[in-house]
């Protein structure tokens, strides 16, 4: 997978993601798109230690909006899209940000090496139908789809998150690389090359599931995952 020169986030008001990407000195933009500008406000004055100073530097665009909308309406392709999302619920947009619809547009706004990530809710043996759900969506539209997990101890679960690119597969990256792109981000406490491919070791039951599944997450009908 190559490295990422510009990045669109989808959510993450609260700047720790943008802090994430920011790492790599490859990233030359970063464009954050949230919902609610009240929200950001209050992040960035009340939650520094989560995003660091991230939205001052000058590589990054706060656009307030619908991130659906904003995708659709931009004439602009990426080389990574993340998907920071709340989970969804009936009612509101956030379910049609998990949509094969919403999937179809994202791959038309990558570029060819372009990869999405998006968050997947719970991975627990019994709560993981949306992410089953969500994954099998991403294989109607991604030619590569890899669904990870890990454990998130402010959620007491492990989460899904899943991966999807027209042609970069995160498994198939050589240790060395990675090594190489990860020497120099200092304070890392969880990723590193060895915890890069256990990421996207599932449990069996987690496999099978994703093998029998049928199910399509369609505008017409989004999942809620409450």
């Amino acid at each position: 997978m190559d490295a990422p020169a510009s990045v669109l986030i989808a959510g993450g008001g609260e700047g720790a993601t943008i802090k994430e990407v920011l790492r790599h000195q490859s990233v030359t933009e970063v464009i954050l798109v949230d919902l609610d500008p009240e929200v950001v406000h209050a992040c960035r004055e009340h939650l520094p230690e989560w995003h660091q100073g991230a939205f001052d530097d000058p590589r990054v665009k706060v656009f307030y909006d619908d991130a659906r909308k904003f995708i659709e309406n931009s004439d602009k392709k990426f080389d990574l899209i993340i998907l920071d999302l709340p989970e969804p619920f009936d009612g509101g947009t956030v379910p049609l940000l998990y949509t094969k619809e919403f999937y179809q547009t994202i791959f038309d706004h990558l570029t060819e090496t372009g990869s999405m990530v998006t968050q997947a809710t719970s991975t627990a043996a019994h709560n993981c139908s949306s992410f089953l759900i969500i994954t099998n969506t991403a294989k109607k539209v991604f030619p590569v789809v890899r669904p990870y997990s890990a454990n998130v101890p402010s959620f007491f679960s492990p989460w899904g998150f899943v991966c999807a690119s027209k042609n970069a597969d995160p498994l198939a990256v050589p240790t060395d690389k990675i090594r190489k792109r990860i020497k120099n981000l200092d304070g890392l406490r969880f990723y590193d090359y060895e915890m890069h491919g256990g990421l996207f070791a599932l449990p069996k039951f987690l496999k099978e599931a994703l093998k029998k599944e049928e199910r399509i997450n369609k505008d017409s009908a989004p999942i809620s995952f409450y």
